[in-house]
């Protein structure tokens, strides 16, 4: 559902019931979007857990071994290379989403800005016609 598809009323605005189902839905996608982002995390975190573990190993097997000691080096260096390159890649996509996410956010609260001045002006209206009901009906008695 998009902003575009929320029910009118009959005095104008937009119907609660729609505008309640559309806040669901956007509740739900940024939710399904932040289950996402954590599902990455974690499986970021268990990569680098993995990487420390084989640092881990390799440098166990260095003490062990002399004539391994360049061969082990090149595997730590490795390592720590492919997990800083991981680190960095998500820093970077979280700092896209966060950015993504906030652009998004602010064209919703804008959104809402605009439908929250749409019903004041509707109701504003509303308000003048039952007035002028008001006195047409209060002239006639």
């Amino acid at each position: 559902m998009d902003i575009t598809s929320l029910k009118g009323t009959a005095f104008g605005g937009y119907s609660k019931k729609s505008v309640h189902e559309f806040f669901e839905e956007l509740t739900l996608a940024n939710s399904i979007k932040l289950s996402e982002l954590a599902e990455e995390k974690g499986a970021l975190i268990d990569k680098i857990t993995e990487l420390e573990k084989k640092v881990a190993s390799l440098e166990e097997a260095l003490g062990n071994s002399e004539n391994d000691k360049e061969h082990v080096a090149k595997a730590i260096v490795s390592a720590e290379k492919e997990a800083a390159k991981i680190l960095a890649n998500a820093a970077s996509e979280a700092e896209e989403l966060k950015k993504n996410t906030q652009k998004e956010l602010k064209g919703e609260f804008e959104l809402l800005k605009d439908l929250r001045l749409s019903t004041l002006q509707a109701m504003t209206a509303y308000k003048d016609k039952l007035d002028a009901i008001s006195k047409r009906l209060g002239g006639e008695e």
